[in-house]
């Protein structure tokens, strides 16, 4: 009993109470710092359940447990009426979980950041951290294949693009695009060598935007760049406004001549066919359920609408033919025959696809791919089935002499 009320005296001193409110901001610090890997039991996620649990200690002590200063009610609200919409709509349970967690780390963040303000910079220096890691995979898994090296295929999402530790390119190039501003404050900041930190700062991150071939990361990474060259232009600060210009004008001339433009088309094929529809049905959402339509409940609401507008226009489609050129290991059944594929120029045909001739194919020949989930390069996606292999109708515009049968 002696012991049971030492240990208990022990919990209730303010000594104890400061080293959890140090604990909890270490793991916060941690998961903010671990923010570079997104795979699922990521790292962040160990470090913020230690946060939230020893935040919830605090409160119990006493402390704040979250951040509830205006305007952090409305985030409350906002997700009330999700649960509601959700439950509603019967959406998707664990899609609401992972939006209600996420705003309890960012809310018991935001009450340690407000019982120490000075806290702030060691956040931000978590975040470059990340922000920096995600920005050397991505470029390294860009590089795997020019390179040819097997090991940085694991940082790759295709043959071009990189993802680093993400799961998609384009969530990693908006991280990356989003921290960049984080990274520039704290190389102007320092009182030594600011500059090249800057052209450092500006070269890796750039290189994660560019790499991860994402166009909206590329935007976001320019309205970052941009405010920062207004904000040195009006604190007269000259010397790096003017490397900043001219690691501007270098690196577009570069990209311009050795990157592949397509990929920066405002509209790519894919677009056409995914993207701008699924815009189109969320807008259309927007108007007909102002409240939501519950946490994870839109892509089975794409699909069946997809499904029903397919089942109308089915009379007018196209049957394929009944015989077919045989690809390689596949037979005739596995031929996709309407899949136009347009490439872009110098795109190099991958070593897992080859080119065979099709009748149905509007260039009358096609691609042969094994392929695992899904067909998906610059032109087109295409659900397939894991295993077996396909051939795709190609219209590739190349410059490549191997490649000039499909010009």
């Amino acid at each position: 009993m002696g012991i049971a009320r030492s240990g208990l005296g022990v919990l209730g001193t303010e000594r104890f109470k400061t080293s959890l409110e140090r604990l909890r901001f270490t793991a916060f610090v941690l998961g903010c710092a671990s923010l570079f890997w997104q795979w699922d039991l990521a790292a962040a996620d160990l470090f913020f359940g230690v946060g939230i649990l020893a935040s919830l200690v605090l409160w119990e002590r006493g402390a704040p447990l979250l951040d509830l200063t205006w305007p952090q009610p409305l985030l409350l609200l906002f997700l009330s009426i999700t649960a509601v919409v959700t439950t509603l709509e019967a959406g998707s349970t664990r899609f609401f979980e992972i939006t209600a967690y996420l705003a309890v780390v960012a809310l018991a963040l935001a009450s340690a950041l407000r019982r120490d303000p000075r806290r702030i910079g060691t956040i931000e220096a978590a975040l470059v951290v990340a922000g920096t890691v995600t920005a050397v995979t991505v470029a390294a898994g860009a590089a795997a294949t020019p390179l040819g090296v097997p090991f940085l295929h694991f940082f790759a999402y295709d043959y071009l693009r990189g993802e680093g530790l993400f799961k998609d390119p384009n969530v990693a190039g908006a991280f990356v695009a989003c921290t960049y501003p984080l990274a520039v404050a704290r190389s102007l900041r320092l009182r030594r060598g600011r500059l090249l930190f800057l052209v450092i700062a500006t070269a890796v991150f750039a290189a994660g935007v560019v790499f991860s071939y994402s166009r909206w990361a590329l935007i976001l990474l320019a309205l970052g760049f941009v405010g920062t060259l207004l904000a040195l232009a009006i604190a007269r600060d000259r010397r790096p406004l003017v490397v900043l210009a001219v690691i501007a004008i270098f690196g577009g001339v570069v990209g311009q001549h050795t990157l592949p433009s397509y990929r920066y088309q405002a509209v790519q094929n894919y677009d056409e066919t995914g993207r701008l529809v699924a815009w189109r049905l969320a807008l259309e959402l927007l108007l007909e359920r102002p409240l939501g339509i519950g946490s994870g409940a839109f892509e089975g609401i794409a699909v069946e609408r997809y499904n029903s507008g397919a089942t109308s226009d089915s009379t007018s489609t196209k049957e394929p033919p009944s015989e077919a050129p045989t690809t390689g290991n596949a037979a005739a059944p596995n031929l996709v025959s309407n899949g136009a594929f347009d490439g872009a120029t110098d795109w190099h045909l991958p070593s897992f696809a080859t080119t065979i001739d099709d009748s149905t194919s509007p260039t009358g020949h096609a691609l042969s791919k094994t392929t695992t989930d899904i067909y998906q390069d610059p032109g087109i996606s295409i659900p397939v089935q894991g295993g077996q292999t396909y051939s795709f109708g190609a219209a590739i515009r190349t410059s490549l002499p191997f490649l000039s049968t499909f010009s």
